[in-house]
């Protein structure tokens, strides 16, 4: 992974992680105690 930042914590506790890697960039989200990944920001 070439960087990470926090993005934002939303309304229901959601933490999301903006990744970038030399590829592709992602969002990694906390949510209700577990990871999920996603390509779309909300």
């Amino acid at each position: 992974m070439q960087k990470s930042k926090e993005v934002f914590i939303g309304g229901n506790h959601t933490k999301c992680f903006e990744c970038v890697t030399k590829m592709d960039q992602f969002f990694l989200k906390f949510k209700n105690g577990k990871w999920y990944l996603d390509n779309i920001k909300e």
